[in-house]
């Protein structure tokens, strides 16, 4: 999930918690990095923390591209090659 957010797009990671009282649901969301430049594209600085914890991701450049755009609506998709 992105959340565009004035100057910078920051990159989540969320899971979903429901009650099963009140069976309501809610959104835990996690910070993780965010788009170099801003736009809805681009290439994902990741923050130190999840590069902890997914070490495999320093080997390689991320970046988050329009995977399919349908009724005004892009689908997104995140895509790495291998860092010179």
């Amino acid at each position: 999930m992105a959340i565009l957010n004035g100057k910078y797009t920051y990159i989540c990671t969320y899971e979903d918690h429901r009650d099963p009282k009140s069976h309501k649901s809610t959104r835990l969301s996690t910070t993780v990095g965010k788009i170099v430049g801003g736009g809805a594209e681009g290439e994902i600085t990741w923050y130190p923390e999840f590069m902890k914890a997914h070490p495999e991701l320093r080997e390689v450049r991320s970046f988050r591209k329009i995977r399919d755009s349908r009724q005004g609506r892009n689908s997104y998709i995140i895509e790495h090659e291998v860092a010179a």
